[in-house]
């Protein structure tokens, strides 16, 4: 008995003596004790607070630029000290960011980006293990630091930085300092609260989340949704054993909720066609109630496509500048709509046309409206003048006078004017166009008889149009990058009627002889944004086609770019 009372006094000795490291944490294991609170945080110092080792541990942390500031400052500020566990494993705020990043799949993100099962493994051997080295749960402490940063900037910012999948898409993200966020929450022990305030607090944000977590459950609960015969049309009046999935593939929509009397399952009644006509207008389609073509592949597009669909957006929102509390304008390019918001609430949408797809695609920017031209000039840029005028003017001189045309000698402004009979324009060419091409202010200006200006150097603003018709389509992408405004006066309206203004002032302006700006006293943000899912004001889960390939593009990127950053 003396020489195992003797052996056990001699490996107390190397446990006191050893004072940390794997065998201090060893030994302290087999007798029944854990790590001293002082202990950890001495440990944690020596690992972060020399450079060297600190470069290393944010390596192995896979944190980006700014994850690794927020780190190194977060730590700093709190004398190195330990964030997440204890003498005995995890403290209450460690416990509620593992159960916070288990819930990330909620947001579309993924719980295994922030090291979830690792997390979970760590915590148990700590916790449960009897030999558990020193090292173990300081780096236990900072991966839940790594995680937490990650996360917190993810609900941010997003998981990617747009401009890295489209240098066309630019947004000012919103930022934050998320080493001082973070302390908040420890000091307020309200860790998942901390999270949840920096999602976006935009509706739009809020019911696509909800949205997408329906359709996550109806995949698990019932599988993809019932296909329809791609060769299939049904009108009106119609009967068909298709009806039936056509009533099913509605409901799961919202679209439909009424069910049929059993003598009208597989009849297409008038119901049933005003329910796919909403179904039509709100998606983008011809209302025709025609079930066929466009409005079947819509219909069929897989379940699982669509909670892609609906992940990749709620990103979007996450990379957009939070909104503000007053007025701004959005324009949502594929769903071809300009809308007004004040605060939460709507005060105006109208139909816009957009870039045309593949050619001159409408960048994705915001900005601030500052002033109304009226009565606008229209200078052409070079590549219409070179590719779409000097062909007509190859075959008739007379064309830029017959259309309220002026010609420049140059670009420059004291450039005299020109006699376009004067030159023989079968000896110009597209790589040699000096000349500068003005319309003049009038009813057959490109720009209508206003444009909204919020100045960019991509040249983009809102305009009226000559061309009215084009905005009874369902596709309306047919402008060179800037967008047309259906009601171009209820507009100028809406912007100076605090000045004074009323449709007959907006219409004298529109009619004047030379052009004339008009300073908004009230400068709007304005959000040219590219959302092809939402949920419209009845509750609709309403998607729009992917006019410009950016939903291809970017789920293709997606996953890449994640790997590497």
């Amino acid at each position: 008995m003396s020489i195992v009372l003797l052996l056990a006094l001699a490996l107390c000795t190397a446990a006191c003596e050893s004072g940390t490291g794997a065998s201090r944490g060893m030994f302290a294991g087999l007798f029944g004790s854990r790590f001293d609170v002082d202990e950890l945080n001495v440990a944690l110092a020596e690992e972060l607070s020399d450079s060297t080792r600190m470069l290393q541990n944010l390596k192995d942390l896979e944190l980006n630029d700014d994850q690794q500031e927020h780190f190194k400052k977060f730590y700093r500020q709190r004398d190195y000290q330990t964030a997440w566990v204890t003498s005995r494993g995890l403290n209450k705020q460690g416990e509620a960011l593992l159960e916070a990043i288990d819930k990330a799949g909620d947001d579309g993100l993924n719980s295994e980006d922030y090291k979830l099962q690792y997390l979970q493994h760590s915590k148990k051997r700590v916790e449960k293990e009897k030999e558990v080295a020193l090292e173990e749960v300081t780096k236990l402490d900072k991966e839940l630091t790594a995680a937490y940063l990650k996360l917190a900037s993810h609900k941010l910012k997003g998981r990617v930085n747009p401009e890295r999948l489209d240098a066309l898409w630019k947004t000012n993200r919103r930022s934050k300092d998320l080493a001082r966020h973070l302390q908040n929450a420890l000091d307020r022990g309200s860790i998942a609260e901390s999270l949840q305030e920096l999602e976006p607090q935009d509706p739009q944000y809020t019911a696509l989340k909800k949205a997408y977590n329906n359709y996550r459950q109806l995949l698990e609960e019932k599988g993809e949704w019932p296909q329809l015969p791609a060769d299939l049309t049904i009108k009106a009046g119609d009967s068909s054993k298709y009806v039936a999935t056509l009533r099913e593939r509605l409901s799961a929509d919202g679209y439909f909720k009424t069910p049929a009397p059993d003598s009208l399952q597989q009849v297409y009644d008038s119901t049933l066609v005003q329910a796919v006509m909403t179904y039509q207008d709100i998606n983008g389609l011809e209302p025709d109630g025609v079930v066929g073509g466009e409005t079947l592949a819509m219909l069929n597009t897989p379940l699982k496509e669509r909670i892609n669909q609906l992940q990749l957006n709620l990103e979007r929102i996450r990379w957009s500048p939070e909104k503000p509390e007053g007025k701004y304008l959005l324009v949502n390019v594929p769903q071809y709509k300009l809308y007004i918001f004040n605060g939460n609430k709507k005060d105006m949408e109208m139909r816009v046309i957009v870039g045309e797809a593949y050619k001159s695609n409408t960048p994705i920017f915001n900005d601030t409206l500052q002033y109304i031209a009226f009565s606008p000039t229209w200078t052409v840029p070079n590549s219409i003048a070179t590719q779409e005028m000097l062909p007509k003017l190859q075959k008739d001189p007379s064309w830029l006078s017959r259309n309220n045309f002026v010609l420049y000698e140059g670009w420059s402004e004291n450039a005299p004017e020109l006699n376009p009979r004067s030159i023989n324009w079968n000896k110009v060419s597209a790589d040699n166009f000096p000349y500068r091409i003005v319309q003049q202010p009038g009813k057959s200006n490109a720009l209508g008889h206003m444009k909204f200006m919020f100045p960019n150097d991509m040249d983009i603003y809102l305009h009226d149009t000559p061309t009215e018709s084009l905005f009874q389509r369902a596709e309306r992408d047919f402008s060179h990058g800037c967008v047309r405004v259906e009601k171009p006066i209820d507009l100028a309206v809406y912007l100076l009627q605090d000045e004074g203004w009323d449709a007959a002032k907006v219409q004298e302006h529109m009619n004047l002889p030379t052009p004339e700006n008009v300073v908004l006293e009230e400068k709007l943000p304005i959000f040219i944004d590219y959302r092809t899912a939402w949920v419209d004001d009845e509750g609709h889960v309403t998607f729009a086609k992917d006019i410009y390939g950016h939903d291809k593009k970017q789920m293709n990127r997606f996953e890449e770019l994640l790997a590497t950053n």
